[in-house]
């Protein structure tokens, strides 16, 4: 396993992100969606997360190509693997469970 940490900081620095940014990036989004759900409630969650992920689109735009084309690769394989057979069943499952209970 510590070959496989070694591997994401390696590759996390070498992008020039840095391992402690992406860390106090990640404790700056978790406090602010904390602040607006005390404001707010859910919806104030729902605002927070969409500025969020605008932040995090600009920060990736400003990385250059190389992290562009790295977040598309995260999402594309995220994607195939929601839609996957095997997980779309559980996905199915969950779904029909969360509004079972609503």
């Amino acid at each position: 396993y510590a070959s496989f940490g070694e591997s994401i900081y390696d590759s996390m620095n070498q992008s020039g992100s840095g391992i402690r940014s992406i860390v106090q990036d990640t404790t700056d989004y978790i406090n602010q969606i904390h602040d607006a759900f005390d404001s707010d409630g859910a919806n104030g969650i729902a605002v927070e997360i969409g500025n969020i992920f605008g932040d995090i689109a600009g920060k990736i735009q400003e990385s250059g190509p190389a992290a562009v084309d790295a977040a598309f690769d995260f999402v594309d394989q995220l994607y195939q693997s929601i839609g996957s057979a095997e997980n779309a069943e559980s996905i199915g499952e969950a779904a029909a469970g969360i509004v079972t209970t609503l």
